[in-house]
């Protein structure tokens, strides 16, 4: 999951420099600079996981030194999609729609690049749900806030889905392991 899920969370950044590009006629300047600095925050933290990742890796060792960084890192990014929601004026229903589209599709690929790794499935997933409810329910919008309350709903569900599709991802492992084992018997006789 490290090997997918860490040049993915390099992906921050440039995806918050291009809504921000797109969007900067309607948000104020401020706002799409704080964002952009929790952006290049992110970023550096990713860049600095990955490369301690891959040195482990590149030494021979099998990379879990890495995971609490890993895990953090993961969180930080998933907080940071979640803190989009901060960034339109909150009496703007339709462009705060708009960024909850993109943080919650960040949240769907997530799901897709941690399906072998609850742990970090859920570093990932609940900051992002948990600041964005907490975004769309200061809006002050009955709306917005009943989307902010099936956000979290959705996320109890995918939870839910996550933990199936892990099963079958680690019982797969499992047995293509056992199949190596069994081809190298095999070979030896």
């Amino acid at each position: 999951a490290a090997k997918l899920l860490l040049p993915s969370n390099l992906a921050v950044l440039p995806s918050f420099v291009a809504m921000s590009l797109a969007m900067r006629s309607q948000i104020s300047a401020s706002r799409i600079a704080f964002w952009l600095l929790i952006g290049v925050v992110t970023e550096l933290l990713a860049l600095i996981t990955l490369w301690s990742y891959r040195r482990e890796r590149t030494n021979g060792r099998t990379g879990l030194r890495s995971l609490p960084l890993i895990r953090f890192s993961t969180a930080t990014v998933g907080a940071a999609w979640g803190s989009s929601l901060f960034v339109p004026n909150s009496q703007s229903t339709e462009l705060l729609l708009y960024f909850a589209v993109f943080a919650f599709g960040a949240s769907a690929f997530a799901m897709l690049l941690t399906i072998a790794r609850t742990d970090l499935y859920l570093a990932f997933e609940v900051p992002l749900f948990v600041t964005g409810a907490v975004a769309l329910a200061f809006s002050h919008d009955g709306q917005l806030f009943s989307i902010g309350i099936l956000a979290l709903g959705y996320l109890v569900f995918a939870t839910g889905i996550h933990r199936i599709a892990n099963r079958g991802a680690m019982d797969a492992i499992s047995l293509e392991w056992r199949t190596d084992a069994l081809m190298s018997i095999l070979a030896s006789e």
